[in-house]
C-alpha cells in the first residue's frame, strides 16, 4: 500500500499543468488553464485546470481530480501504475513495504509528524526558558510575536537533549528518519541540532517537515544547519515561509526570495509579507516552479558581495529553461556588506521597497553580466560571446522573451537579429535560413496554394486556423487597415478565436508610424501574451503583397467555413433533441447551402 504522505509529497512536487499539457492542447485563461475535455465529446473548452489548487474539473461531464486521477482515467491505469508513472517523471521512487523501518512499513507522515511536532514543542519550551537566546533574538530585532508566529525554538548545547521527551523511543530508527538524531561512527545516537536557534519548516499544507538551525556564535561553523533529506523533507523542493505567506503572495501575485531565515522574519516584521527564503540553497529549479504556481512576478534578493552576485547569476541562468511568457523575474543586489535584515534595520522597509522596485529584470541582469564578462569591442570577443552563450540561449522556451532578448543582444553585438537567431539555432525566424522556413508561397510549377501548403502536416506541425490567420496578419501588420476583416466570423466561444479577435483590435489601433518594436511591446504587455507568444513561435512566412492578399482571402473563406460548421453543429444538436424551431431550420438550410458553395470552390 502506498502511503498518504508519499502521495501528498508526489502531488506537491508535480505540476498538474505540465502533466496535462503532455496530453491536451491547453490554453491559459486568467490564472487557470482550459481545454476541451478528453472524457466526453466537447467542442468548446469546458475542462478547467487550476495550477494553484492542483486539480482539474470539467463543467461539462463533471470529471474532477488530481494529476494521479487524470492519468488513471486518460490512460486506463491502475492507481499504483499512475503513481509510479508520475513519480518517475519527478525522480521519486515509490516506497515499498520491504523496509525494516516502521516509518516505511506504515504511513511515514503518521509516524514522523508526531515526532516533529514533539520536537517543535520541546525547542519552543527551551527558548522560553533561555534568557540569553531571547536577548540574542531581540538584538536581531525579532519580537516575541514574530518568534511565536513562526514557532522559533532553541536546541540546548548537549548531545542527547531529546532523550528527555522521547525516552526509549530515542533509539528508534524513526527519530533518525525524521532528521532529529544522527548516528556516530560507533553506532551511538546523538541530537543533530545542538546549541542552535531552531526554525521549524512547514510544508505548503502546514505540517512540520524539518528544521533549520542557526548557531549563536558567528565563529562557530557551519552557521546554518538544515534537516537532512527525509521521507517528508527535501531541501531543494521547499521554501521557508511559503505556508505562512502564501495568501499575501497570491493576493499580490508577486514574491520576494531571500536567502536567510532571519532575513525573512525581519521583512515580515516590517510589513513586507510576500516573502520566502530558499533554505540556504541558491534556489533550485523545483523551488522556482513551486513559486511560479502562486506568483507572476518574482524578486530575487541577494547580498551585494561577490558570492551573492555569483549566486544570482546561477539562478538567472537556471530560470531560463522554465520561464514562460507572462512571468517576470527581477534581481536585487544589495550594497556590499548588507543583507535584507541589516538593510531594513538601517534604512527601513519603505526604502527597501523603493530599491526593490528599481531591481533589474532578468534580461538586463544577464546582459549587464555579458557586457562585463566578454570583450565586446573586438570581433573575436563578440564571436567568443555568441559561441559561449549558444547553449544558454537555446535553453530559453519563452518565445516573446527570447525575441526581445535577441533584440537587445543584437544592439550589444552589432550583429543583425536574424543572424543571431540563425546562429543560435532559432533559424525558423530567419528569412535567410531557407532550410528551416516553410515556403508558404507555393511551388510555381504545380501552383500549390498557400492553404495546401499549411495542410501538409507530414513534414510540418499544423497550427490551428486562428493561429495561422494571426501569423499571416503579423507578417504584414499594417495591411489590416486596408482590408475589411470578417470579424463577425470570430463570434465563436473558443480561446483561439477570442485571442485572434483581440489581436485584430490591437493591429487596427496601430498608429501609421508604428514599427515592429511597438507591436512586440503591445503583445508582450497584453493579457493574451501567452497566446501571442505561441503564434510568434510558429514558422515565419515571407510573402509578396499579391501572395499575401491571396492568402488573406483564402483565410477569410476558411474562417467563414469554420464558423458556419460550428453553427451547423449547434443546429444538428437541436435537431437531435427536437428543440429546433422553424426559424432556426431556415437558418440551418441557408448555412448548409453556403457550406456546399464553399466546398465546391
Amino acid at each position: 500500500m502506498i502511503s498518504e504522505a508519499f502521495i501528498q509529497e508526489l502531488l506537491r512536487r508535480v505540476d498538474i499543468v505540465e502533466v496535462l499539457r503532455a496530453c491536451l492542447d491547453i490554453k491559459r485563461v486568467g490564472s487557470n488553464y482550459v481545454s476541451c475535455c478528453p472524457f466526453h465529446s466537447d467542442k468548446t473548452p469546458s475542462f478547467t485546470i487550476s495550477p494553484t489548487k492542483q486539480f482539474y474539473h470539467c463543467f461539462g461531464c463533471g470529471a474532477h481530480g488530481t494529476a494521479i486521477g487524470f492519468l488513471m482515467k486518460h490512460y486506463n491505469l491502475s492507481f499504483p501504475e499512475a503513481v509510479s508513472r508520475l513519480a518517475s517523471s519527478v525522480g521519486m521512487l515509490v516506497p515499498t513495504s520491504t523496509s525494516a523501518s516502521s516509518s516505511q512499513k506504515g504511513d511515514p507522515e503518521s509516524v514522523l509528524s508526531p515526532l516533529l511536532n514533539k520536537a517543535v514543542i520541546f525547542y519552543k519550551q527551551h527558548l522560553s526558558n533561555s534568557k540569553s537566546v531571547i536577548a540574542y533574538l531581540s538584538d536581531r530585532g525579532l519580537s516575541s510575536d514574530t518568534c511565536q508566529r513562526f514557532d522559533l525554538g532553541f536546541a540546548p548545547n548537549s548531545y542527547q537533549n531529546l532523550r528527555a521527551i522521547f525516552g526509549k523511543q530515542y533509539s528508534s530508527p524513526d527519530l533518525k528518519e525524521a532528521g532529529l538524531v544522527s548516528e556516530g561512527r560507533n553506532g551511538s545516537l546523538y541530537d543533530r541540532f545542538r546549541g542552535r536557534v531552531m526554525f521549524p519548516i512547514r510544508s505548503v499544507r502546514g505540517n512540520f517537515i524539518g528544521f533549520g538551525g542557526r548557531v549563536l556564535s558567528e565563529n562557530k561553523q557551519p552557521k546554518y544547519l538544515n534537516s537532512p533529506d527525509t521521507t517528508l523533507f527535501h531541501k531543494g523542493h521547499e521554501l521557508y515561509g511559503l505556508y505562512h505567506n502564501m495568501s499575501f503572495i497570491r493576493h499580490e501575485r508577486a514574491a520576494i526570495v531571500v536567502e536567510g531565515y532571519i532575513d525573512l522574519l525581519s521583512l515580515v516584521q516590517n510589513g513586507i509579507n510576500n516573502v520566502v527564503a530558499s533554505l540556504g540553497t541558491s534556489c533550485t529549479t523545483a523551488q522556482m516552479k513551486l513559486l511560479f504556481r502562486y506568483a507572476d512576478t518574482v524578486y530575487y534578493c541577494f547580498d551585494g558581495d561577490a558570492a551573492g552576485r555569483k549566486a544570482a547569476l546561477r539562478v538567472a541562468e537556471s530560470i531560463l529553461p522554465i520561464l514562460v511568457d507572462g512571468k517576470q523575474v527581477y534581481f536585487l543586489l544589495l550594497p556590499e556588506g548588507e543583507d535584507p535584515d541589516s538593510y531594513v534595520a538601517k534604512q527601513g522597509c519603505d526604502d527597501f521597497r523603493n530599491i526593490l522596485f528599481q531591481s533589474k529584470p532578468l534580461s538586463s541582469f544577464l546582459i549587464d553580466d555579458w557586457r562585463v564578462r566578454f570583450q565586446l569591442d573586438t570581433v573575436e570577443g563578440r564571436a567568443i560571446m555568441i559561441h559561449g552563450l549558444r547553449e544558454t540561449l537555446l535553453s530559453i522556451n519563452a518565445p516573446i522573451f527570447k525575441i526581445s532578448l535577441m533584440r537587445e543582444l543584437s544592439v550589444l553585438t552589432n550583429i543583425p537579429e536574424e543572424q543571431l537567431l540563425s546562429i543560435t539555432d532559432a533559424g525558423r525566424f530567419s528569412s535567410s535560413d531557407t532550410s528551416s522556413v516553410v515556403d508558404y508561397r507555393g511551388d510555381s510549377s504545380n501552383s500549390k496554394s498557400y492553404s495546401a501548403n499549411i495542410r501538409d502536416n507530414n513534414r510540418y506541425r499544423v497550427p490551428s486556423l486562428a493561429q495561422r490567420i494571426a501569423r499571416l496578419l503579423l507578417s504584414k501588420p499594417r495591411e489590416i487597415s486596408n482590408f475589411a476583416f470578417p470579424i463577425q466570423f470570430l463570434d465563436i466561444q473558443d480561446e483561439d478565436f477570442c485571442s485572434l479577435k483581440d489581436l485584430i483590435l490591437v493591429l487596427s489601433e496601430l498608429s501609421p508610424g508604428s514599427n515592429l518594436d511597438d507591436i512586440h511591446s503591445l503583445l508582450v504587455s497584453h493579457p493574451r501574451a501567452r497566446w501571442f507568444s505561441k503564434v510568434l513561435s510558429l514558422d515565419r512566412i515571407e510573402l509578396s503583397r499579391d501572395e499575401w492578399m491571396a492568402a488573406f482571402r483564402e483565410s477569410c473563406l476558411a474562417l467563414e467555413k469554420y464558423y458556419l460548421e460550428s453553427k451547423c453543429d449547434i443546429f444538428l444538436e437541436k435537431i437531435s433533441k427536437k428543440t429546433i424551431d422553424s426559424c432556426e431550420k431556415d437558418q440551418f438550410f441557408l448555412i448548409m447551402n453556403r457550406l456546399q458553395d464553399l466546398k465546391s470552390r
